[in-house]
């Protein structure tokens, strides 16, 4: 019983304090009220103010009844929401005259870079305009409009110019063309009727293009420098002979001339006499042989109709007199010479060549040179010339 006693009496205390914060909380919100009152009733200097105060202090002291607070706070509430819409309405009004204003700097910054961009573009033609003032009283050149139309009109010529030449290079190319076809043609045309053209020899070896029907014969003399001393002029006259010898030469060296020596003038007969500066200089008695049968058989194959005639290599003379220059003999044997003009003599007979023999004409009881047709034991002099021009014509007939 007691500990219910106790529980009641709690309950009750609680109660009472709750009751008491709510009168306080009540009493602080009408406080806060009055002086929010009093000060909106000073802005608008209204003479009530002593009924305020008269009226408030009795309220604050006297509270009897929750009924007649919470009216007091309702009226209060409706003062407060009276007094801040004013406020927010000015608030509203000062933000939207704010923004007004700065639209309008914004408008009028805006008017004044137009106009600065306005005047910069009218100076710049001003500048442009003196420039080309200054330029054309300074070096009396037309304004700039006349200089754009001056080289609209040079570049239309510069394309002119250059259709033109286009158009002349394909001309002559054209032209070309034809000329090329018509010296084809003409070539062929003489290859056709014309049956052959050839080169006929005389002393100074003079070329002259004569028709190959007209052709009676044509003699060239292959060889080194016993041939090149052989005046043909003087022994064989009124004779087509070409002199193509070289002093010096080796069978080596004709093999490679043959174009220039024998080929360019067409001949009816050659005569082949070479290979005693090759024994002067140690080269082999086969090489030798083998070289004179390519000369022979190259110049059958390039001209078929051509005679082919091999002298006998000449002998020497090894005797012991003053005349004899042994510098030039002794590198030759008259032995070896024998054993080369015996195989020539064979290949001749083989190919159906003509071989002369000259080697015996021209030797003595030793079977060396004879003495009487040498100055140096080596080269022929005219006695020993005359001996050979005799036994040459033989083949001429």
């Amino acid at each position: 019983m007691e500990e219910i006693k106790k529980k009641k009496s709690t309950k009750a205390t609680n109660t009472s304090t709750k009751k008491a914060s709510t009168k306080k909380n009540i009493t602080t919100k009408k406080s806060t009220a009055t002086k929010k009152a009093e000060s909106s009733t000073s802005a608008n200097k209204k003479p009530a103010n002593k009924s305020n105060k008269s009226n408030s202090k009795p309220n604050s002291k006297k509270i009897v009844n929750n009924n007649t607070s919470t009216k007091k706070t309702t009226t209060k509430t409706t003062t407060k929401k009276v007094v801040s819409k004013p406020k927010a309405e000015k608030k509203q009004s000062l933000e939207t005259t704010s923004t007004e204003k700065e639209i309008k700097k914004l408008e009028e910054t805006k008017a004044i870079i137009k106009d600065l961009i306005k005047e910069e573009e009218k100076t710049k033609e001003k500048l442009k305009n003196s420039v080309a003032s200054i330029f054309n009283q300074e070096y009396n050149k037309e304004p700039v409009e006349a200089l754009n139309k001056r080289k609209k009109a040079t570049s239309k010529k510069e394309e002119i110019h250059s259709n033109e030449h286009i158009k002349e290079k394909k001309q002559n190319s054209i032209t070309n063309i034809f000329i090329i076809i018509s010296i084809i043609l003409c070539i062929i045309i003489c290859l056709l009727v014309i049956p052959g053209y050839t080169f006929v020899g005389t002393e100074d070896k003079e070329k002259v293009i004569i028709e190959k029907a007209w052709l009676s014969e044509n003699y060239v003399f292959l060889g080194d420098s016993i041939t090149e001393f052989y005046d043909l002029k003087d022994h064989f006259k009124n004779e087509p002979v070409v002199n193509s010898g070289v002093s010096g030469y080796q069978t080596k060296d004709l093999l490679e001339k043959l174009d220039e020596m024998v080929y360019v003038y067409n001949p009816s007969k050659v005569f082949i006499l070479i290979g005693t500066n090759d024994l002067a200089f140690s080269v082999k008695d086969t090489t030798i042989i083998n070289n004179i049968k390519k000369i022979a058989n190259e110049i059958k194959k390039n001209r078929p109709h051509t005679e082919i005639y091999i002298i006998s290599i000449y002998p020497v003379n090894h005797s012991d007199d003053e005349k004899i220059n042994h510098k030039q003999v002794d590198s030759r044997s008259n032995k070896l010479i024998r054993e080369i003009n015996s195989t020539l003599k064979e290949f001749s007979k083989e190919k159906k060549y003509n071989y002369i023999d000259l080697y015996s004409k021209l030797q003595d009881d030793d079977k060396e040179l004879h003495f009487d047709y040498t100055d140096d034991g080596l080269h022929i002099n005219d006695e020993g010339y005359e001996v050979i021009t005799k036994e040459i014509k033989k083949y001429l007939k």
